[in-house]
């Protein structure tokens, strides 16, 4: 059996105010507004016997996102509601006055009218930002990087979008999206990261992404399991593994662990106190990529669990 690399998080609890973005009433809402969906539905919580043996662990669990949507991902949670939370802001409404078939009326058009989301992009994120705007009515542009795929351009130009592939990497790609967006009408700027002064949209997408986490949460309940030893998220950007800590509250999360190969474990130390460095690669194929050329900025980005 092959050493598996992992790192404990032994960050300190904090009092930190901005970890109400992630309340439990504003998940509620995440998930109450994707429920609306007509094409909701509840991605598996898979069991891995076999694969809880060969770790020698009673139990693994699974959240499988690949049903999501149809989409194949996870991401299209957070995009498609902080487009809805931007819409409620814009509108002077709550978010919860704004489900599926309010956002999709011929009433809310006319008060709102149609605005152009722009993001950056690998694949999975814009791809959601791109379906989220064409279900509901809005318009969206995708700027992807120098090394995406083609499959992945055309998966998000079936859904609508203007999108192309650019000969820049990720982070390029994402300043001259915003740029793009400051320059056009009703343009607004839909991105998984966080810069000073961008940071309201992206605690939205987290507020999206913790829709995966309230369901497993549910899920678990079901299968009577009141105590989880670890939860083990993906180390990335940063949004996903903060909407885990959803599950601290009922679930007596221990701690929790985030598995490492050679590129990752480099990156963890940053999470955990090490230097910060801008990190950028020419082979596009390399496993860099699969972080999307990202700048590392340990203030908003690398943020531990």
């Amino acid at each position: 059996m092959e050493t598996i690399k992992w790192a404990v998080n032994e960050m300190p609890k904090t009092d930190d105010s901005q970890l109400q973005v992630m309340s439990l009433e504003n998940v509620a809402k995440a998930r109450a507004f994707h429920e609306s969906f007509p094409q909701y539905s509840v991605t598996p919580l898979v069991k891995l016997d076999h694969m809880a043996a060969y770790l020698g662990l009673k139990e693994v669990y699974v959240k499988d996102e690949s049903y999501r949507f149809g989409l194949n991902a996870f991401k299209v949670l957070g995009g498609s509601f902080a487009m809805a939370r931007y819409i409620a802001k814009q509108t002077g409404k709550d978010v919860s006055e704004l489900p599926y078939n309010v956002l999709t009326s011929d009433e809310l058009r006319k008060e709102f009218g149609q605005a152009t989301f722009f993001t950056a992009t690998d694949g999975n994120h814009g791809r959601g930002v791109a379906w989220a705007a064409n279900k509901l009515g809005q318009k969206s542009v995708v700027l992807m990087p120098k090394g995406s795929t083609q499959t992945r351009l055309n998966n998000i130009l079936k859904e609508g979008a203007k999108a192309t592939i650019e000969e820049e990497n990720y982070d390029e790609c994402v300043r001259m999206a915003n740029a793009m967006a400051e320059k056009t009408e009703n343009g607004v700027m839909v991105q998984d990261t966080a810069w000073d002064g961008y940071e309201e949209i992206p605690a939205w997408i987290m507020q999206g992404y913790g829709t995966m986490a309230n369901e497993a949460d549910d899920q678990l309940q079901l299968a009577a399991l009141g105590f989880i030893d670890v939860v083990r998220a993906n180390l990335g950007l940063g949004a996903d593994d903060d909407c885990v800590k959803l599950t601290q509250g009922r679930a007596q999360l221990f701690g929790s662990i985030e598995l490492l190969d050679d590129l990752v474990a480099c990156l963890a130390q940053l999470r955990h106190g090490g230097l910060v460095h801008s990190i950028s690669y020419e082979n596009t194929h390399d496993k860099i990529s699969l972080y999307l050329f990202c700048e590392i900025r340990r203030d908003r980005i690398c943020r531990a669990l």
